[in-house]
């Protein structure tokens, strides 16, 4: 079944957009430490001039300190519809992210080779090095069974403070790989990580209804993010990703400068902003940089 159909049929809609009326923290069903582990690497995202609201995670750290970010294709296409793969999508130009516990936001761009347009999944990178380096840690979907206690992690709309929405696995949809789970899933949670009770990222918040939130099982994603991951560790030594400690490089160059980027990634993103040096055997010849306004 199509998402737009079964959120047609369940009143499903965004996980974003609308300002919360309640502060939700961490409930007594996820301890603390379990909050403790996963806030470094859940990440609030903002674009449209401040007016979309959106979670993500960190899944890969770049030579450079770049931080490589999941999210929901929808956070970051301004006409988002997966059921229409000729439409051409619009991306925002000043998507910036805030991750983990830092209190500032940095500019990122969105990775356009890697979109999943059918499943919802987009990859950023940041534009410039970021200060923590923490990767969140996986578990597969396999064993996730009703009535499993799990949590949804993200950022209320307009509030930088992570919060977790603890609940039950209801039920699983097999024709949309998604969990089906009683966690309220708040405006802003979209994009963010659906954690088991050891804090390991079990799938990806996508849509909600009035008492159901539904998040993209972790094997599809995984089958997805893998092989972006791969491609890119193909190009640079990708020194964090998921429970890796690194992928194997085709090169042990490293841009250790922290006002580089990979140019690689660089020519992905929508938004570009870096400084190459002009004789880079590696890389070869960048394109002219684009400066963010």
């Amino acid at each position: 079944m199509a998402l737009n159909v079964l959120m047609a049929a369940a009143a499903v809609s965004w996980a974003q957009s609308r300002e919360p009326t309640t502060q939700v923290k961490a409930l007594p069903e996820m301890p603390r430490k379990i909050y403790d582990k996963v806030a470094p690497v859940v990440v609030k995202i903002t674009a449209n001039r401040g007016q979309r609201y959106g979670s993500g995670t960190v899944v890969g750290i770049t030579p450079a300190n770049q931080a490589l970010i999941l999210t929901a294709c929808h956070v970051v296409a301004s006409n988002f519809d997966e059921t229409d793969p000729a439409i051409r999508l619009d991306f925002y130009k000043d998507v910036k992210v805030k991750i983990g516990l830092d209190s500032v936001f940095v500019a990122a761009g969105v990775l356009t080779t890697f979109i999943d347009r059918a499943n919802d999944l987009a990859l950023l990178v940041t534009i410039r090095r970021v200060r923590h380096t923490e990767v969140i840690k996986y578990n597969r979907s396999d064993g996730v069974k009703p009535p499993q206690v799990i949590a949804a992690a993200g950022f209320f709309d307009k509030s930088n403070q992570l919060n977790l929405q603890a609940g039950q696995i209801k039920r699983l949809e097999d024709s949309t790989n998604f969990f089906v789970s009683t966690a309220k899933v708040e405006e802003g949670y979209s994009g963010g990580p659906l954690i088991d009770k050891h804090g390991r990222m079990i799938g990806i918040n996508i849509a909600m209804s009035d008492d159901e939130s539904y998040s993209r099982r972790m094997n599809l994603v995984l089958s997805v993010v893998d092989g972006w991951l791969l491609s890119i560790g193909k190009k640079m030594e990708l020194t964090k990703v998921w429970n890796r400690e690194k992928y194997v490089p085709w090169t042990q160059h490293l841009i250790k400068d922290p006002i580089f980027v990979i140019p690689e990634l660089a020519t992905m993103a929508t938004v570009v902003y870096f400084i190459v040096k002009p004789s880079n055997p590696i890389f070869g010849e960048p394109p002219s940089p684009t400066e963010i306004k």
